[in-house]
């Protein structure tokens, strides 16, 4: 079935770089078919030759991609350290935007528990009368935007993390403990990149 499902897939980016086109009809599907499986039918058969070498990446290429090279009558080119190729590519492939935001307390009432703040982000400066209320909105702003910059460059299936960093210096405790001095929100959208024929037009 591995075998089969590459064999139908490779095709199909092959006539995207020669059409750019993704449509299917009856007869295509009856000649890729014919193809994969390498079965005749009533009248004729199908082969397909490819004009490019096969490179294998990943643990298991080595049970699947020779039939599938024999397939397409070409040749398969397994690298050295092909079989981490794969996870390299799968950190390398990602792909990923950030928002960075910044939240700074009023002058002289970074001591406090939970001190009124200025929010400065990409698209807005805002104030907010506590810390927690600058956080929350700034996680929420942040989240929206970078999955929308991540949506926009063609990921998938998008996950957001979300890093606080908060920066105090301690005044000792004569004079009320810590003082926050601004925390820096740190919002990441990261997804896969959705295949070329799977885009939305």
């Amino acid at each position: 079935m591995v075998i089969d499902k590459i064999a139908t897939d490779l095709p199909k980016k092959l006539v995207y770089e020669e059409t750019a086109k993704t449509e299917q009809n009856e007869v295509t599907l009856d000649f890729f078919n014919k193809f994969v499986t390498m079965k005749s039918g009533l009248d004729y058969s199908c082969r397909l030759t490819l004009h490019k070498k096969l490179i294998g990446i990943g643990a298991p290429v080595e049970a699947y991609l020779p039939d599938v090279a024999q397939k397409f009558q070409t040749q398969l080119l397994l690298p050295k350290n092909m079989e981490v190729g794969n996870a390299v590519g799968a950190i390398t492939g990602s792909i990923m935007e950030v928002v960075e935001i910044l939240i700074r307390p009023k002058p002289g009432l970074g001591v406090m528990d939970d001190p009124p703040c200025t929010m400065h982000s990409p698209i807005e400066k805002r104030e907010f009368e506590t810390h927690s209320e600058a956080v929350d909105y700034a996680k929420e702003q942040g989240s929206e935007m970078a999955t929308k910059r991540a949506l926009e460059a063609g990921a998938d299936s998008v996950e957001v993390l979300v890093e606080n960093n908060a920066m105090r210096a301690s005044m000792g405790k004569e004079w009320g403990g810590d003082v926050l001095i601004e925390t820096k929100l740190i919002i990441t959208a990261v997804g896969k990149p959705r295949q070329f024929f799977e885009q939305r037009v």
